[in-house]
């Protein structure tokens, strides 16, 4: 009996000690931050910040490229949407842009992504870590011209997805 109650207790500390372990890891994966995204959004945290309260509006973008271009919206500063991505996962968003080397930052649902033709990607992928909640993956995106630009937002089908753009001098 007492033998049987030694391996027990063995036995309950091993379970406790591996449950204390992966908590441990699991909180320890959750804060540690990409040290690229922490230097990123420490030199860009003004431009950041507004990002995490910027008021959207619920727009149906366009669901094909084609369609983009007979709803185009004009960047000036900032936009903020909130739209549905179609059945493959895409929707499209042609912005009018007004300056010659604009730059602009584009904040997205995480886990969706950002291209845009003719424009420079000059990072992606980026936790907005000034937000309370982290729940926001932002592009750096740059232009040469002026001109229209389709933003093309790709993720889960049907999925719901927040979009927040704000021009930066930087």
């Amino acid at each position: 009996m007492n033998t049987i109650n030694k391996t027990m207790s063995k036995t309950i500390k091993l379970i406790t000690l591996g449950v204390l372990f992966s908590q441990s890891m699991a909180v320890s994966a959750a804060t540690e931050v990409n040290p690229e995204h922490k230097g990123r959004n420490d030199y860009f945290a003004k431009s950041y910040q507004p990002l995490c309260a910027m008021p959207t509006k619920v727009i149906a973008t366009a669901s094909t490229l084609d369609a983009a271009s007979q709803q185009e919206f004009i960047l000036d500063k900032q936009l903020g949407f909130d739209t549905k991505l179609n059945a493959k996962g895409e929707t499209y968003i042609q912005l009018a842009i007004k300056e010659w080397d604009e730059k602009f930052i584009v904040g997205v649902t995480p886990k969706v992504q950002v291209t845009m033709a003719g424009a420079d990607v000059l990072g992606a992928d980026i936790v907005n870590l000034q937000c309370e909640k982290q729940n926001q993956y932002l592009t750096h995106l740059n232009t040469h011209e002026w001109g229209s630009y389709t933003l093309k937002l790709t993720g889960k089908p049907n999925e719901a997805v927040k979009v927040q753009i704000i021009t930066t001098d930087l």
